[in-house]
């Protein structure tokens, strides 16, 4: 008997598919601005186990589902599944309607990128509550010419010990 090899050029081996099956948020709508939402992507893989993610940085290369504000382009995170499903907190959604999407990626390059989207998520203006404090005890006492600061504090009314901290650029207290 004498040996022999062959060799298979050529061959290629595809990745599997995968769906991001569904996106949901928690609360499901009717956030409101500053609290936390909840945002969960299950992804499948058919007959296959899509793998948990191993990452524990805060980059696409460490994690295998990012959540992107599809509205504004924001990334809103990363996150690991586990047993086919990731989930992410986040407060970085701001007061308008928005659609979320979930991006799968394989860490491991075996199963192909798939995304889906929660569309028509509303996040309603937080109410808000403005204490004002003058560097004069009385006012009403003050006398022309005299100099008086004022600080405003503005807090979420939901959650009035603490001040908001998520102010968007361009908002404004109004001194009258």
């Amino acid at each position: 008997y004498s040996g022999s090899s062959n060799s298979l050029s050529g061959y290629h081996v595809a990745q599997a598919n995968t769906t991001v099956t569904t996106v949901t948020a928690s609360p499901s709508s009717g956030d409101i601005f500053d609290e936390t939402v909840t945002l969960i992507a299950t992804v499948t893989a058919g007959t296959l186990t899509v793998p948990d993610g191993t990452g524990t940085g805060t980059t696409q290369n460490t994690h295998n589902v990012i959540f992107v504000d599809s509205t504004t382009g924001t990334i809103l995170g990363y996150a690991n599944t586990g047993s086919g499903t990731a989930m992410l907190n986040t407060t970085a959604l701001s007061a308008t309607t928005h659609t979320i999407t979930a991006i799968y990626t394989d860490p491991n390059g075996n199963l192909a990128t798939s995304a889906k989207s929660l569309t028509n998520y509303t996040v309603a203006p937080a109410n808000s509550n403005v204490a004002l404090v003058s560097s004069i005890p009385s006012p009403a006492a003050a006398t022309v010419g005299q100099t008086m600061s004022f600080t405003a504090t503005v807090t979420n009314a939901s959650f009035p010990a603490t001040q908001v901290t998520n102010v968007p650029a361009g908002s404004t207290v109004t001194f009258k």
